[in-house]
């Protein structure tokens, strides 16, 4: 009875550890929905979790934007931090073929990328003021009017324009007012234009709006510049 007992014991020890391991690989099966991912980063970014976070983003990604970029990128604009996260967190409007997603007053689409362990977020779409496209560019440019981020605005000149300026420059050049006026009018013009046409042909585009307003964009190193405003 008494070896009885034992191997009865040692059986349901074993499968007390299969049952154990069968949990703990349930717990950590790979995501697999697009959303579910984009949830995780987003209640991740929420509550400053930067190290969950970045786990979420591409191979691709964090081989280009190491943990501390990362960490210093949105520690430095909680503002902008807690509003990307709220977007984020909302029910996407839609999916197509599970790479791109759409949120409400987020203003362009979330992309992920499918790796061995699943889908991953690329990076495109989670920089506040983005600059990845020329469109991305302009939303970037009235947020940044609307903010008052002179940082930002240094950011979209091309190099050549900006060399030697800082953030503080520009804005005492552009608290002017006449400047101040000329900023308030670009700033109904981008509002009011529902439709801006853009050109864009190689490293170089052209946004026509408003009035007949035009606009033309480079591109430098991979990122969209403004280099004319009329």
């Amino acid at each position: 009875m008494r070896h009885g007992l034992a191997k009865v014991s040692k059986q349901c020890a074993f499968l007390l550890t299969c049952a154990g391991t069968l949990t703990a690989c349930a717990g950590t099966e790979p995501i697999t929905k697009p959303e579910r991912v984009v949830s995780k980063f987003a209640q991740a970014l929420e509550s400053g979790r930067y190290r969950e976070a970045y786990g979420w983003m591409s191979p691709a990604y964090q081989g280009s934007v190491s943990l501390n970029e990362f960490r210093q990128r949105f520690e430095a604009n909680p503002a902008e931090r807690l509003a990307l996260s709220a977007q984020l967190a909302r029910t996407p409007q839609a999916t197509a073929m599970q790479t791109r997603m759409y949120f409400r007053d987020h203003p362009g689409p979330i992309v992920l990328i499918h790796t061995k362990e699943g889908p991953r977020l690329s990076g495109a779409g989670l920089e506040f003021y983005d600059q990845s496209s020329p469109e991305a560019t302009v939303r970037s440019l009235l947020q940044a009017l609307t903010a008052q981020r002179y940082d930002i605005l240094l950011r979209l000149m091309p190099q050549a324009q900006k060399a030697g300026l800082t953030p503080a420059a520009l804005e005492a050049a552009l608290k002017t007012a006449p400047q101040q006026q000329a900023l308030h009018q670009l700033r109904l013009a981008l509002t009011h234009s529902s439709q801006p046409a853009i050109e864009e042909v190689g490293d170089h585009a052209t946004m026509t709006y408003g009035d007949h307003r035009c606009m033309q964009l480079v591109r430098e190193q991979g990122t969209w510049k403004i280099a004319t405003l009329e």
